[in-house]
């Protein structure tokens, strides 16, 4: 155990509490209380406490063993969650996949996680996940199952009485784009549940709340504040299917929700409802996972009388930052927050040197909140999380004199559509396979919705340009998922390069900045 982990230790932020302790007590305690809504299902606790118990056993009879990983692509629902909790009895690590993903990505995530489960949701909008997986390594080998072979019927526990695990081992495992391929940031119990226990403290979130998730249980927003927040608070969790803004603030005023949680996108949905709605009950929201436009928190707290609390955080640090109870409104609307307790949060220049106040600077991160590393990837973990605990975040920002950040924007290319993060070196990778593309570029531009969507500049080999439709439908053909897809196809004689030979993405995001200037 390092310096920083032992102080981690010693000042109580890392504790041997774990998420199933937390459910179990609250199975005890209030046994008809309602978990979990999931449409016109309800568990109560004592249901929902039976229903990871039972799933566990199942897992246990599929072969599932403590130290191994279960991955699970699923949607929103009370069948995640039951997985989740069912994992950690277990003692096994869950690797929540998107349910974008298809055939390419899947086989990326075999790679690294190598799970001893993978389990689909069979048939989900008309779309065969068994026939996907069915083609994957997991499927091959007969280790890719559909959920409902997992979800045991019942409502007695069984088998089960504490979580075969400690605090300092992997909890979860979160997918996230790297430069050229997808990485599984690790998290241990003991930092997730400093991080929901924490933030929930400084937002004033309990038993008596009711959290709404409304972004996929499968992000790390969803599975970290929505998901375990409501569970180790005692609240009841309301699920969301997919995002549907006036959907939203019916079930909202239908359930008495009092939190959500989403990136700007979701914000600013809700706030277009203004001239319409207003939430019956007092609702507080944290808004993250993408720069935040600031016209949106105030509008958030003017029009819809939210408590809009920003903050920041990564797929490796979950949040460092966040707005609290009694910060002055003008902080709540203008900065990303100031770190939680116990936590550090630091702007340094290219040297590793602090940067002053207001000076925009490498945005790096320490404290019992920070990952443990990239599951099976000591390199690409030894570059991102240092030994002396700094995690660096490839973030641009600045600190006031009051320790409050506004994050600047992001010093890697990485593109942030709708909050899924893509890779460009990845997307671009997979273009040149097109018979007609010689080189391309693949940079994001600003979008209202979305926050970003995907340009793809490419250079032909002769004097056709692919389409944007051939191009979509080559990787819809390699089964690269939709959000990665471009939506915009720009030519160009060659790419712009710097003296090494590199890609200045930088030049393309200036050309359509440029063009956007001059058509406006």
């Amino acid at each position: 155990m390092n310096e920083p982990s032992r102080r981690f230790r010693d000042e109580g932020y890392w504790r041997d509490d774990l998420l199933t302790d937390h459910v179990r007590s609250h199975a005890e305690r209030d046994p008809s209380g309602t978990a979990i809504v999931d449409g016109a299902r309800r568990l109560s606790w004592a249901q929902l406490w039976a229903a990871s118990a039972r799933c566990a056993q199942r897992l246990r009879e599929l072969g599932v063993s403590a130290g191994e990983v279960v991955s699970t692509q699923l949607p929103n629902g009370a069948e995640i969650v039951a997985l989740h909790l069912a994992t950690e009895l277990v003692g096994a690590a869950h690797n929540p996949l998107a349910v974008q993903f298809r055939e390419y990505e899947l086989g990326q995530v075999a790679d690294i996680m190598e799970p001893t489960l993978v389990i689909h949701p069979g048939i989900l909008d008309g779309i065969d996940y068994g026939a996907i997986h069915a083609g994957t390594k997991a499927g091959r080998s007969g280790r890719a199952i559909d959920v409902s072979d997992c979800v045991m019927p019942g409502e007695t526990p069984v088998g089960v009485i504490r979580a075969a695990t400690k605090a300092d081992e992997i909890a979860f495992i979160l997918n996230t784009s790297g430069t050229v391929s997808i990485k599984g940031v690790a998290h241990s119990h003991q930092e997730a549940m400093f991080s929901t226990r924490t933030v929930a403290g400084l937002i004033g979130i309990d038993g008596s709340d009711t959290v709404m998730c409304a972004i996929p249980m499968t992000w790390g927003g969803g599975l970290a504040w929505g998901v375990r927040f409501a569970l180790h608070a005692g609240a009841t969790l309301v699920s969301l299917p997919r995002w549907d803004p006036q959907a939203a603030a019916s079930i909202i005023d239908e359930e008495g929700v009092t939190f959500i949680y989403g990136p700007p996108t979701l914000a600013r949905d809700l706030v277009s409802l203004a001239d319409v709605w207003r939430p019956e009950v007092a609702l507080k929201m944290i808004c993250a996972g993408a720069p935040i436009p600031r016209e949106i928190c105030r509008k958030a707290r003017d029009d819809l009388g939210v408590s809009l609390f920003p903050g920041y955080g990564q797929t490796e640090h979950l949040h460092s930052t966040v707005g609290r109870r009694g910060d002055p409104e003008e902080k709540l609307v203008t900065t990303d927050g100031r770190a939680l307790p116990g936590v550090e949060v630091r702007a340094v220049d290219d040297d590793g040197a602090p940067c002053p106040a207001l000076e925009v600077g490498n945005i790096e991160c320490r404290g019992p909140n920070v990952g443990i590393g990239y599951y099976r990837q000591p390199e690409l973990s030894g570059a991102t999380f240092k030994d002396d605990g700094w995690q660096v975040t490839q973030d641009l920002g600045s600190f006031d004199s009051d320790g409050y950040l506004r994050v600047a924007g992001r010093k890697r290319d990485i593109i942030i559509r709708g909050g899924l993060n893509v890779s460009p070196r990845e997307v671009e990778e997979l273009l040149v396979r097109h018979p007609d593309v010689r080189e391309a570029a693949v940079v994001g531009y600003p979008d209202p919705r979305y926050g970003e969507r995907i340009c793809a500049f490419v250079v032909p080999f002769g004097s056709h340009v692919p389409s944007l439709q051939e191009l979509t439908s080559a990787l819809s053909d390699m089964g690269v998922a939709r959000y990665k897809h471009p939506e915009r196809v720009e030519r160009l004689e060659s790419l712009p390069l710097t003296t090494t030979g590199k890609v200045r993405h930088e030049s393309l995001r200036e050309m359509l900045r440029n063009e956007e200037a001059a058509s406006s």
